[in-house]
């Protein structure tokens, strides 16, 4: 790793410790000093996503940080502050900093396939170019983003305060989200088990912790339900798609942090709190919003603050003005539900310790759920066979905070057996993207409760818990192998690859940055390939991108249209290039492989051995 690199990195954490500063005092009146980053960060970031609205620059970036800064200390009385606490986990997130930066120096590209690192970095590159929000679709010239970007905000924001390049900030911000997460996971595990193994426990499962799928291949640990995504939070920090399922999770324990807080002190700092990530994660990765609602409404039930309930509908009203078509989904029903030994491959571990837990509730009128379980079973529903039994057992208890998350999670397991959020994936994908991003809250959600109950359960429980932990931890060093065997060298800067396997892109690509943000005509490409590269790594608006992506995020029709045009202007149609307000034409090695040779009676203003830029005036 060079040593421009390296002062990067630098920068960048002392740059974090300050967002800590921010929220520090509040963070410790709540009684978790881990979650002054977290809360930092994404009241910055919503602030900015309304503030945005006029410009997007350090001139908006800068008051930003002066409102936190101002709301802090608004609310903040009068606290005890402990040194040796603080100590303990600035010492946590500075280790947990330097390991993922470290795992991403180690495989810092940002591939094309594989994830969607090219997207990603789309979005990041989009916002650092663009005057204000909304941003504009950088695969869709001329309309709005239809996607959920808060996270790329807050990264892009980020890239604006600390001079760093995009490419190098990719990979920091890809070490954050884990590095902000591990010491909240440790910090709360100690507190909610009041044991300090639980703090391991809580923290070995939300961070390290993997499926009992063995393979040496660490991408087939989260593709165990067949047809679906199945990834954990493990699994995302490694991997490293800076996508919003990943930057969510922070925020999403956060989030149940917040939520203890009101359940166990009523805390009128922690609900305001709380009110305002909700509202964020319709932003941020909406799929986490009804979860999280849920969980807010019945822990004010439980807690009997019924006033406080109707204030759960502002989230919605505040984001209503900003909400695109995207946000326009219908539920479908689903046609081939999962086997019994796939769920018990992804979530073993969590079911073995809550039957284990609760498995003294079950009595002897209880008989009545052999035969409903051969029922489910039979008839091709055997996850909710597993899981009623589980049901009956938990509701026989007085209701506690890590009951009502061991049965939200058991309604998510069993929602993604009967319906799915209909996207463009036909069959037989059409629930992927459901089991994929209510998996991952699945997980979450049960990690805390599971946390809690291993640090307490008995010797004879843990011997039978023990191969299965073992199992559970195989795919962290599959998975740090992986990333060290396609070391060459240490660095942090994404797109080294592409500057060795495409250089003449690059060269083109570096000359288009210079010049003014307009909109890109090159020719589009499907998802997961090298294509639209000159969109993507500029930041400049296209014609059309990953067309893959588009038809999720807008459907067929539009995106057919736009195909079809591109194709004609790339015969000289100008007036289509009016149209969609096409400022740059560029022919590369795509382009000619398609269209041949091809000239045009246009000012060429760049032009390399494989890449020629033409200006269409």
């Amino acid at each position: 790793m060079i040593q421009n690199e390296i002062l990067h990195l630098f920068i960048w954490f002392l740059t974090l410790e300050f967002f800590s500063a921010l929220s520090l005092q509040l963070s410790v009146r709540l009684g978790f000093y881990s979650i002054s980053k977290p809360i930092s960060l994404i009241l910055f970031s919503l602030l900015l996503w309304y503030l945005g609205r006029v410009e997007f620059s350090i001139s908006i970036i800068l008051p930003s940080l002066f409102l936190i800064t101002l709301l802090n200390l608004i609310v903040s009385k009068e606290m005890k502050f402990e040194m040796k606490r603080f100590l303990e986990i600035e010492l946590i997130f500075a280790i947990s900093f330097l390991f993922f930066s470290f795992l991403r120096a180690l495989s810092p590209e940002i591939l094309f396939t594989g994830g969607e690192k090219f997207m990603e970095f789309a979005l990041l590159k989009g916002l650092l170019v663009s005057k204000n929000l909304p941003l504009e679709d950088v695969w869709f010239g001329g309309s709005e983003m239809n996607y959920y970007y808060l996270g790329y905000l807050m990264f892009a924001s980020l890239v604006k305060l600390t001079g760093t390049p995009p490419e190098i900030a990719f990979n920091l911000a890809s070490a954050t989200i884990p590095a902000i997460t591990i010491p909240m996971a440790y910090e709360f595990g100690k507190e909610f088990s009041r044991r300090k193994s639980g703090a391991l426990t809580l923290l070995y499962l939300l961070s390290f912790a993997g499926t009992f799928k063995i393979s040496w291949n660490y991408w087939d640990f989260s593709r165990v339900i067949p047809n679906t995504i199945n990834e954990f939070p493990a699994f995302s920090f490694i991997h490293a798609d800076l996508h919003p399922h990943m930057i969510s999770i922070p925020f999403q324990i956060l989030t149940i942090m917040l939520i203890y807080r009101i359940y166990k002190k009523r805390s009128f700092e922690a609900f305001l709190l709380v009110l305002l990530l909700l509202n964020s994660f319709l932003s941020l990765n909406t799929w986490e919003f009804p979860t999280y609602f849920l969980l807010t409404f019945f822990v004010l039930l439980i807690s009997k603050e019924f006033r406080k309930i109707p204030l759960l509908s502002l989230p919605i009203i505040f984001f209503l003005p900003f909400r695109t078509s995207f946000f326009d989904r219908s539920i479908g029903i689903v046609h081939e539900t999962t086997q019994l030994n796939h769920y018990l491959l992804l979530y073993g571990l969590f079911i073995a310790i809550f039957y284990l837990r609760f498995y003294k509730n079950f009595r002897k009128s209880d008989w009545w759920l052999i035969p409903l379980f051969l029922l489910l079973f039979f008839s091709n529903y055997q996850v909710p066979a597993l899981l009623i039994p589980l049901f009956v057992a938990i509701r026989r208890e007085k209701m506690s905070l890590e009951n009502l998350l061991v049965l939200l999670g058991i309604f998510l397991s069993i929602f993604v057996e009967i319906l799915y959020v209909n996207d463009a994936f036909g069959e037989p994908y059409e629930r992927m993207n459901t089991v994929f991003k209510l998996g991952l809250q699945n997980w979450i959600l049960w990690s805390v409760p599971a946390g809690k109950f291993l640090s307490s359960i008995g010797r004879k429980e843990l011997k039978l818990l023990l191969p299965m932990l073992v199992l559970s931890s195989v795919f962290l060093p599959v998975a740090i192998a992986d990333k060290a065997h396609h070391f060459e060298e240490l660095t942090l800067d994404g797109l080294k690859y592409l500057k060795e396997s495409h250089p003449r892109d690059i060269e083109a690509i570096s000359f288009l940055s210079s010049k003014e943000r307009g909109v890109i005509l090159e020719l589009y490409g499907d998802s997961y390939t090298y294509s639209s590269q000159f969109s993507t790594l500029t930041g400049y608006p296209s014609v059309l991108g990953w067309r893959g992506h588009e038809i999720m995020w807008r459907g067929f029709e539009p995106v057919e249209e736009r195909q079809k045009d591109i194709i004609r202007m790339y015969h000289g149609d100008l007036k289509l290039m009016k149209k969609y307000s096409v400022k740059y034409l560029v022919v590369s090695d795509r382009e000619r492989a398609l269209f041949g040779d091809i000239q045009f009676n246009l000012p060429v203003i760049y032009e390399n051995s494989e890449v020629k830029i033409y200006e269409v005036v």
